[in-house]
C-alpha cells in the first residue's frame, strides 16, 4: 500500500492548543551545500544497494530522504525507500528501469517528476529533483503545514555518507525519537491530517510514536470541530478509514471511530453515529470470501446505516453526494458498490441516532 499524502485544504480556525511555528534558518533549510552535515552509516539491503548504484550512473547526485531514512537509523528495515536525484533524462530512465527489473505502480495522482515501483521486496518512491530543489520544496511544504515531523526533512547522500538534518531529527549521541513535531497545526483539519499520517508512517516504517505525538493525537481526537472543519475530517474518514481498519487494526480504529472529533463531524455531515456504526461492524464481522479486506466490509456497513443499498449506493449514495457537494476527491469509488456484495449483511439493531 502506498503511503497516503494528507494535505489540508483550509487553514480554518486556529486550534486552542496551537503554538508558534518553528522554522530553521533559511540557509540551513534551503541550501543543501550550506547546511551542516555529519557522516553516518545507513544500512540498506542488497536490492536497494543495486538500485542506488544503477541510479548514480544516471544522475548528477543521488540521495535518500524522509521517514525511511529515520526508520533505518532506528534499526528497522521497512520495505519502503524514498530516492531522489537530478537525472540526465528522466524519461529515458523510466524505460531503463523496466530492463532493470522493476514493477511499476500506477500513481496517476503523482506529478510527472515522481514515479513509484517495486523492486524485489522494496517499494520505491523516485523523485527527479536535485538536492537544493528537494530541500526548498520540503521547507515550503512545511511552511504550508503539509509536513509535520522533523524526520521528513532528513537527506542522506550515499556517495559521501553525509546526513542533512535541518530540524535535528537524529541528534548525535542521543536516543532517536521519531515523530518530533516541528511546529503546531493551525487548525483541527491540519492536526487530524498529522496524526492520521503519523499513524500510517509508524505502522509501515516500524517507528515508535513519541510522547509528543501521543499528546497531539489525544488532544485532536478529543476536540470538537466547527462545521467547516468537520467536513474536512469526514473527507479523510471516508477515504482512509477502511485502511485504518485493515492496516492499523481494530483497537486503533475503535479509538478513532469513538473519538469526539470523528463522532461530531460525521453526525453533522452524514447524519450517522459513527461509533454506533463501527460497533455494529466489529460485532457482526465474520470471514466473508467476497471481501478482500475488513475495510470494505466496514464501508458496506456504513452504506446500510445510511439506508443505501444496491444501485442506489452507486447513483444516489449519501457519501457520494457529500463528497461532490463539498468538492472533495473520492479516492476509492469501488466502495460505493460494496453493498451489492453483501445482500445478507445483518444490521438490525435499533435505528441509528
Amino acid at each position: 500500500m502506498k503511503r497516503r499524502e494528507f494535505i489540508s485544504c483550509l487553514a480554518g480556525a486556529p486550534l486552542a492548543f496551537g503554538g508558534a511555528w518553528a522554522a530553521p534558518t533559511l540557509p540551513e533549510a534551503l541550501v543543501y551545500s550550506r547546511s551542516p552535515k555529519r557522516r553516518i552509516a545507513v544500512n540498506f539491503g542488497e536490492s536497494a544497494q543495486r538500485l542506488i548504484a544503477f541510479l548514480q550512473d544516471r544522475a548528477r547526485g543521488c540521495y535518500l530522504h524522509g521517514a525511511p531514512v529515520m526508520s533505518r537509523l532506528c534499526g528497522s528495515t521497512p520495505a519502503w525507500i524514498n530516492l531522489g536525484g537530478a537525472f540526465h533524462s528522466f524519461s529515458e530512465l523510466k524505460r531503463e528501469l523496466f530492463s532493470f527489473g522493476v514493477i511499476p505502480i500506477s500513481t496517476p495522482e503523482l506529478p510527472s517528476s515522481m514515479i513509484k515501483f517495486r523492486l524485489d521486496d522494496l517499494v520505491v518512491n523516485l523523485l527527479d529533483a536535485d538536492l537544493d530543489t528537494f530541500c526548498q520544496s520540503a521547507y515550503f511544504g512545511a511552511k504550508e503545514r503539509k509536513l509535520a515531523f522533523a524526520h521528513s526533512f532528513l537527506v542522506w547522500n550515499p556517495s559521501t555518507g553525509e546526513l542533512h538534518d535541518p530540524y535535528d531529527a537524529a541528534p548525535h549521541g542521543e536516543a532517536l525519537e521519531p515523530f518530533r513535531l516541528i511546529g503546531r497545526p493551525a487548525s483541527l483539519a491540519d492536526a487530524f491530517d498529522w496524526v492520521l499520517a503519523g499513524r500510517f508512517e509508524s505502522h509501515f516504517l516500524k517507528l515508535h510514536l513519541s510522547p509528543e505525538f501521543s499528546v497531539l493525537e489525544a488532544e485532536t481526537l478529543a476536540a470538537a470541530p466547527p462545521l467547516a472543519l468537520g467536513r474536512l475530517v469526514v473527507e479523510r474518514i471516508v477515504n482512509y478509514f477502511p485502511e485504518v481498519v485493515d492496516q492499523l487494526g481494530l483497537d486503533v480504529a475503535r479509538r478513532y471511530a469513538t473519538s469526539s472529533i470523528v463522532g461530531q463531524a460525521t453526525r453533522e455531515a452524514l447524519g450517522v453515529d459513527f461509533a454506533n456504526v463501527f460497533e455494529r461492524f466489529a460485532q457482526a464481522r465474520t470471514p466473508r470470501p467476497r471481501f478482500k479486506t475488513s475495510g470494505v466490509e466496514f464501508i458496506a456497513t456504513l452504506h446500510h446505516a445510511l439506508g443505501v443499498s444496491g444501485e442506489e449506493a452507486l447513483l444516489d449514495g449519501e457519501i457520494c453526494r457529500f463528497m461532490v457537494r463539498n468538492n472533495f476527491t473520492f479516492r476509492r469509488p469501488e466502495w460505493l458498490i460494496a453493498p451489492t456484495a453483501v445482500p445478507n449483511l445483518k444490521v438490525n439493531p435499533p435505528a441509528l441516532a
